[in-house]
Protein backbone atom coordinates (compact mmCIF):
# COMPACT_ATOMS: atom_id res chain seq x y z
CA UNK A 1 0.00 0.00 0.00
CA UNK A 2 1.37 3.40 -1.00
CA UNK A 3 1.72 6.11 1.65
CA UNK A 4 0.76 9.66 0.65
CA UNK A 5 1.82 13.07 1.94
CA UNK A 6 -0.43 16.12 1.82
CA UNK A 7 1.09 19.58 1.39
CA UNK A 8 0.98 20.37 5.11
CA UNK A 9 2.14 17.01 6.46
CA UNK A 10 5.45 15.84 7.77
CA UNK A 11 5.79 12.12 8.28
CA UNK A 12 8.32 10.99 10.85
CA UNK A 13 9.40 7.37 10.91
CA UNK A 14 10.98 6.13 14.13
CA UNK A 15 12.99 3.06 14.95
CA UNK A 16 14.23 2.31 18.45
CA UNK A 17 16.47 -0.54 17.44
CA UNK A 18 20.12 -0.91 16.72
CA UNK A 19 19.44 -1.34 13.00
CA UNK A 20 19.16 2.00 11.26
CA UNK A 21 16.22 3.16 9.19
CA UNK A 22 16.84 2.38 5.54
CA UNK A 23 15.79 5.50 3.60
CA UNK A 24 15.18 3.67 0.31
CA UNK A 25 12.75 1.27 1.98
CA UNK A 26 10.75 4.11 3.52
CA UNK A 27 10.81 6.21 0.33
CA UNK A 28 9.63 3.27 -1.78
CA UNK A 29 6.38 3.33 0.24
CA UNK A 30 5.70 6.83 -1.08
CA UNK A 31 7.14 6.67 -4.57
CA UNK A 32 5.72 3.43 -5.92
CA UNK A 33 9.29 2.67 -6.92
CA UNK A 34 11.37 -0.37 -5.91
CA UNK A 35 13.68 0.33 -2.98
CA UNK A 36 16.63 -1.37 -4.69
CA UNK A 37 16.38 1.06 -7.64
CA UNK A 38 16.28 4.26 -5.58
CA UNK A 39 19.57 6.16 -5.85
CA UNK A 40 20.89 8.99 -3.69
CA UNK A 41 23.31 11.85 -4.10
CA UNK A 42 24.50 14.49 -1.64
CA UNK A 43 24.56 18.27 -1.52
CA UNK A 44 27.90 20.04 -1.17
CA UNK A 45 27.45 19.95 2.62
CA UNK A 46 26.55 16.24 2.63
CA UNK A 47 22.75 16.39 2.87
CA UNK A 48 21.29 13.32 1.14
CA UNK A 49 18.83 13.80 -1.71
CA UNK A 50 17.12 11.67 -4.33
CA UNK A 51 19.05 11.13 -7.55
CA UNK A 52 16.65 8.50 -8.95
CA UNK A 53 13.73 8.70 -9.38
CA UNK A 54 13.59 12.46 -9.92
CA UNK A 55 10.55 13.44 -7.91
CA UNK A 56 9.84 16.18 -5.39
CA UNK A 57 10.01 14.64 -1.99
CA UNK A 58 12.14 16.07 0.76
CA UNK A 59 13.66 14.02 3.55
CA UNK A 60 16.23 13.99 6.29
CA UNK A 61 17.40 11.53 8.91
CA UNK A 62 19.12 11.48 12.26
CA UNK A 63 20.17 8.91 14.81
CA UNK A 64 21.59 8.91 18.30
CA UNK A 65 22.46 5.65 20.01
CA UNK A 66 19.42 3.38 19.47
CA UNK A 67 16.94 6.07 18.37
CA UNK A 68 16.52 6.68 14.63
CA UNK A 69 14.30 9.30 12.96
CA UNK A 70 13.49 9.82 9.28
CA UNK A 71 11.34 12.80 8.21
CA UNK A 72 9.60 13.38 4.86
CA UNK A 73 7.59 16.23 3.33
CA UNK A 74 6.14 16.84 -0.11
CA UNK A 75 6.58 20.61 -0.23
CA UNK A 76 9.69 21.89 1.54
CA UNK A 77 13.17 21.09 2.70
CA UNK A 78 13.20 19.42 6.09
CA UNK A 79 15.79 18.88 8.79
CA UNK A 80 15.54 16.59 11.79
CA UNK A 81 17.89 15.93 14.68
CA UNK A 82 17.87 13.71 17.75
CA UNK A 83 20.41 13.56 20.56
CA UNK A 84 20.65 11.40 23.63
CA UNK A 85 21.27 13.43 26.78
CA UNK A 86 24.76 12.73 28.02
CA UNK A 87 27.24 14.24 30.44
CA UNK A 88 30.46 13.49 28.54
CA UNK A 89 30.28 16.55 26.28
CA UNK A 90 31.74 19.99 27.01
CA UNK A 91 28.40 21.83 26.92
CA UNK A 92 29.95 25.16 27.85
CA UNK A 93 32.63 25.11 25.14
CA UNK A 94 30.18 23.95 22.44
CA UNK A 95 27.57 26.51 23.54
CA UNK A 96 30.08 29.36 23.35
CA UNK A 97 31.09 28.28 19.87
CA UNK A 98 27.64 27.75 18.34
CA UNK A 99 25.08 29.71 20.41
CA UNK A 100 24.59 33.30 21.55
CA UNK A 101 26.51 34.58 24.57
CA UNK A 102 23.40 34.68 26.80
CA UNK A 103 22.43 31.09 25.94
CA UNK A 104 25.97 29.86 26.59
CA UNK A 105 25.94 31.63 29.97
CA UNK A 106 22.58 30.10 30.85
CA UNK A 107 23.84 26.60 29.97
CA UNK A 108 26.87 27.27 32.18
CA UNK A 109 24.95 28.50 35.25
CA UNK A 110 22.07 26.02 35.43
CA UNK A 111 22.13 22.85 37.51
CA UNK A 112 23.71 19.93 35.67
CA UNK A 113 20.36 18.29 34.82
CA UNK A 114 18.80 21.56 33.61
CA UNK A 115 21.97 22.47 31.70
CA UNK A 116 21.99 19.13 29.87
CA UNK A 117 18.31 19.46 28.98
CA UNK A 118 18.65 23.06 27.68
CA UNK A 119 21.89 22.33 25.80
CA UNK A 120 20.49 19.36 23.90
CA UNK A 121 17.21 21.14 23.14
CA UNK A 122 19.17 24.08 21.70
CA UNK A 123 21.54 21.77 19.82
CA UNK A 124 18.74 19.78 18.16
CA UNK A 125 16.97 23.02 17.13
CA UNK A 126 20.24 24.36 15.72
CA UNK A 127 21.14 21.20 13.83
CA UNK A 128 17.59 20.59 12.49
CA UNK A 129 17.55 24.17 11.14
CA UNK A 130 20.96 23.83 9.48
CA UNK A 131 20.04 20.47 7.96
CA UNK A 132 16.82 21.95 6.53
CA UNK A 133 18.88 24.79 5.03
CA UNK A 134 21.38 22.27 3.66
CA UNK A 135 24.24 23.78 5.66
CA UNK A 136 27.03 22.22 7.68
CA UNK A 137 27.41 22.93 11.37
CA UNK A 138 30.35 25.25 10.72
CA UNK A 139 28.86 27.14 7.78
CA UNK A 140 25.78 27.82 9.91
CA UNK A 141 27.64 29.66 12.66
CA UNK A 142 26.44 32.98 11.22
CA UNK A 143 23.06 32.15 12.81
CA UNK A 144 24.47 31.64 16.32
CA UNK A 145 22.90 34.82 17.75
CA UNK A 146 19.46 33.60 16.65
CA UNK A 147 19.84 30.76 19.14
CA UNK A 148 19.53 32.73 22.38
CA UNK A 149 18.18 32.05 25.87
CA UNK A 150 14.81 33.70 25.16
CA UNK A 151 14.22 31.41 22.17
CA UNK A 152 14.16 28.22 24.24
CA UNK A 153 11.36 29.15 26.61
CA UNK A 154 8.96 27.89 23.92
CA UNK A 155 8.46 24.54 22.19
CA UNK A 156 8.97 26.08 18.74
CA UNK A 157 10.54 29.06 16.98
CA UNK A 158 10.41 30.72 13.58
CA UNK A 159 13.70 31.51 11.86
CA UNK A 160 14.02 32.68 8.24
CA UNK A 161 10.61 31.15 7.35
CA UNK A 162 11.57 27.85 8.94
CA UNK A 163 9.47 26.61 11.81
CA UNK A 164 11.63 24.68 14.24
CA UNK A 165 9.80 22.63 16.80
CA UNK A 166 10.51 20.20 19.56
CA UNK A 167 9.60 16.54 19.12
CA UNK A 168 8.94 14.53 22.27
CA UNK A 169 10.70 11.16 22.13
CA UNK A 170 11.60 10.30 25.73
CA UNK A 171 12.97 12.04 28.81
CA UNK A 172 16.55 11.04 27.91
CA UNK A 173 16.46 12.45 24.37
CA UNK A 174 15.94 15.82 22.72
CA UNK A 175 14.69 16.02 19.13
CA UNK A 176 13.61 18.80 16.78
CA UNK A 177 12.32 19.23 13.25
CA UNK A 178 12.64 22.24 10.95
CA UNK A 179 10.68 22.92 7.76
CA UNK A 180 8.85 25.57 5.78
CA UNK A 181 5.68 23.47 5.66
CA UNK A 182 2.69 25.72 6.41
CA UNK A 183 0.19 24.67 9.11
CA UNK A 184 2.30 21.64 9.85
CA UNK A 185 0.65 18.37 10.79
CA UNK A 186 3.15 15.77 12.00
CA UNK A 187 2.28 12.12 11.71
CA UNK A 188 4.44 9.45 13.36
CA UNK A 189 5.13 5.92 12.11
CA UNK A 190 7.10 3.08 13.71
CA UNK A 191 9.38 0.70 11.90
Amino acid sequence: MKNTLTSNQIHIWRSSRTDKIRPAQVLSRYLDYPANQIKFSKSKHGKPKLAKPRVKIYFNLSHSYQENLFALTATSAVGIDIEKHRKNIDRIKVSRRFFSKDLAEKVQHLSEAASIKLFFKAWTFYEAFLKAKGLSIFSGRKYKNKFNAKTFKKKSMLLLNFKIQEIKISKNYSAAIASQVKNTKIKFFKI
